[in-house]
């Protein structure tokens, strides 16, 4: 691997004659003239470090040469014959069909590498055909240790590839696997079950009345019916304001009844742009503070028949909290998954709503734990129906129903992404594109030379009399790929820190919007003084990935770049007060984007996901960040920032070592040299920065990565490893 990518491995691959050498160049014993073939060996050479890791950390991306090796498994090799269009020394830059393939199967482990920390080999017997002059090499690391999936990625290798058509470049591809699979009509049945039950819990409390219940005052019963919802309005367009008269007789709103509407509105009014968290762990928090109010409102006192009245719906509230919910105010967990069912009347599937944890209830770990999602996949809104009512006095109460969004919404975004739209993390995958070298002496194993050095020096070549950028004939003794094994995946290094010791929260904003009269003194942003412990970072979200590559890891035609990867295997979730935290590896794919080129590339969106431990609940963007709450701040990665617009290549140090196969490829089959935020085979770094300002850009949910309209609140320091750098750029405001 080159020494500007610290995506390292020193691989090479050799093929080599298993018959002793003759003194005059006579065709090989082992060739086959019927076939048109040469027995050969096939050799394979890599650098190898220590032992596998077990999160996708350094250790596991294999990001610096201190690394373990972890092997390679899923190999094939696929020969091209020369031709009029694939000249010797040539590599291949079109989907074209190769003679042969061989599925080679498990070619190393990490056991191979422990008895040499420079070198390590793996001989395997082949026919090569005759008029080789071109080999292609995949193969994949095999997976390991806990949480193979989030920690080593997950894809689906070479699924088109069958013994019939696996010498057909267009059935080479590779695919990102959803963290939550679909089924045929596009959704998951078990999560559909999590979100019906939870949404039934919501809808029941909602829908908290008194239907034809004594209600007793100064030891007398009225029957009473009365409904949560007539303690609002709801208008034509959806907005849900606290009625202000009673509606029994039109007189002013008593004060239980002004407490009952105003959190109703509080609870069900969600404001354009407004995400709101829907996660179990979030609705519990929501519950519990509602609970705190009507444990108040249980406290006090009536002093006339419609305080009474408005006293015993709360405690209706407060009773089908309690049913769903346990613990004290506000501290609640969900009940278990029976008791729920009970309370509610729910008559839907709960087959598969089964908790996962030794204690609790399986809707607290929704969707984190049920389905390894980050929390802010799950989004509630309300849908209403028209109150009718004359001068703040409701008649005819309006109707509140809670759903979850099939699409997350971000503020002023004009698109949405879904839940099956997030993504395990790719795997480690190798291609070799290469022409090769040729001897007619035969060349054992430790004769090749060893390292990227000096397999790439055509000094290393001469005690055998090797000929570069040739071809197979009968002659011919030992094969060698002239360039080393890449990876096809690219890497992305990044870690977090803050750049002020004091931060603001949204606070004066949003109470300016609920009262626009308050002067630029008044409600003024809350502070947060950082400590080590402030923030955890809890997961990676990178936007605007392709899915699906094809034969070159580059993405399939058609790519929408409208998916993001997950990585919740964070190295160590501790932000230091001063400096830079732990470096966090993700795999992704190239993100090229063939559409543009000669043009600027995609800009990629990372929100990083935090949970918020500074003792305080904060404002963000539109939300309250509860104490012990998740949420999640954007940043971008512009590849264009600072850079050349004529000249793309800039801020990139491209392959000089004879690499050309890297793609794309221009016309004559040369890399076309256009920076991106993501290069196969590259280290892309990102030093985030919470600066003093950031929180106000804070979601309570996962935003829509790939709009560019989407609020920012990171500082972003961004390098190719070839020295790309952009310093302190604060985002967000």
């Amino acid at each position: 691997m080159r020494k500007t990518v610290k995506l390292f491995l020193a691989g090479a691959i050799a093929l080599a004659g298993v018959v002793a050498c003759t003194p005059k160049e006579e065709i090989n014993p082992n060739y086959n003239p019927e076939t048109g073939e040469v027995l050969t060996s096939f050799v394979f050479n890599v650098a190898t470090a220590n032992t596998p890791q077990t999160r996708m950390t350094s250790g596991n991306t294999q990001a610096t040469s201190s690394d373990g090796f972890r092997g390679i498994q899923d190999a094939r090799l696929l020969s091209f014959l020369r031709s009029s269009t694939l000249t010797d020394g040539s590599h291949i830059h079109d989907a074209i069909t190769a003679n042969k393939q061989y599925a080679l199967g498990h070619v190393m482990s990490t056991s191979d590498a422990t008895t040499d920390q420079t070198k390590s080999h793996r001989v395997i017997e082949l026919a090569l055909p005759n008029e080789t002059n071109t080999l292609m090499f995949y193969g994949k690391a095999p997976k390991t240790g806990e949480n193979a999936d989030f920690a080593q990625g997950k894809i689906t290798y070479l699924a088109d590839v069958t013994n019939t058509n696996a010498t057909d470049l267009t059935n080479y591809n590779f695919e990102l696997n959803r963290i939550v699979d679909v089924n045929s009509s596009g959704y998951n049945d078990k999560y559909r079950q999590y979100c019906d039950l939870i949404l039934a819990a919501l809808n029941y409390i909602t829908a908290a009345e008194l239907n034809n219940e004594n209600v007793t005052f100064e030891s007398v019963n009225y029957p009473t019916t009365l409904k949560w919802t007539e303690f609002v309005t709801i208008s034509d367009a959806g907005a849900i304001t606290p009625a202000t008269k009673d509606p029994s007789d039109g007189s002013p709103m008593c004060s239980i009844g002004e407490i009952l509407g105003e959190s109703l509105a509080t609870l069900a009014t969600i404001r354009n742009g407004e995400v709101r968290a829907g996660s179990g762990p979030a609705l519990s928090r929501t519950m519990g503070d509602l609970l705190v109010v009507m444990n108040n409102i249980h406290a006090y006192t009536p002093n006339t028949l419609y305080e009474a009245k408005a006293k015993a719906l709360a405690d209706k509230i407060k009773s089908r909290i309690e049913s769903c919910f346990e613990g004290t105010a506000p501290t609640l967990t969900w009940k278990v998954v029976s008791d729920v069912v009970a309370a509610t009347g729910y008559t839907g599937n709960t087959a598969d709503v089964i908790r996962i944890g030794s204690t609790g209830s399986a809707l607290d770990e929704y969707p984190m734990v049920a389905f390894n999602l980050p929390a802010g996949c799950s989004q509630v809104t309300v849908t209403t129906t028209k109150s009718t009512d004359t001068d703040g006095r409701v008649t005819t109460p309006g109707t509140i129903t809670w759903s979850y969004l099939a699409n997350v919404q971000v503020f002023s975004a004009a698109s949405t992404t879904s839940c099956y739209s997030v993504y395990y993390p790719a795997e480690i995958c190798y291609w070799g594109n290469s022409p090769i070298r040729v001897t007619n002496e035969n060349v054992t194993e430790p004769d090749y030379p060893q390292g990227v050095a000096n397999w790439d020096a055509d000094a290393s070549w001469t005690s055998k009399n090797w000929t570069k950028n040739s071809h197979v004939v009968s002659t011919t003794r030992s094969v060698a790929m002239q360039y080393n094994i890449n990876y096809g995946t690219a890497l992305l290094k990044s870690n977090v820190g803050y750049s002020a010791a004091k931060l603001e929260d949204n606070n004066h904003a949003i109470q300016v919007a609920k009262n626009p009269a308050l002067s630029a003194t008044d409600e003024p942003n809350a502070e947060i003084t950082v400590t080590s412990s402030t923030f955890k970072l809890k997961g990676i979200l990178v936007g605007g990935v392709a899915t699906k590559v094809d034969w070159n890891f580059l993405p399939v035609s058609g790519s929408t770049f409208a998916q993001c990867i997950y990585d919740k295997a964070i190295a160590s979730d501790a932000i230091p007060e001063s400096g830079q935290g732990a470096d966090n590896y993700t795999l992704v794919w190239d993100n090229w984007n063939e559409s543009k080129r000669g043009q600027k590339q995609n800009d990629v969106y990372i929100c990083l996901e935090f949970e918020n431990n500074s003792g305080k609940d904060f404002w963000g963007q539109h939300n309250i960040i509860r104490n012990g709450g998740i949420f999640y701040i954007v940043g971008k990665l512009d590849p264009d920032a600072g850079r050349s617009t004529t000249d793309r290549s800039e801020g990139v140090t491209w392959p000089t070592d004879g690499l050309q196969c890297l793609p794309p490829h221009k016309t004559d089959g040369t890399t076309l040299k256009e920076r991106r935020v993501f290069i196969q085979d590259f280290m892309t770094t990102a030093n985030f920065k919470i600066g003093q300002l950031s929180l106000q850009s804070a979601y309570s949910t996962v935003p829509d990565l790939r709009s560019t309209q989407i609020s920012l609140g990171l500082s972003v320091d961004l390098k190719w490893e070839t020295g790309l750098v952009f310093d302190n750029v604060i985002l967000g405001q």
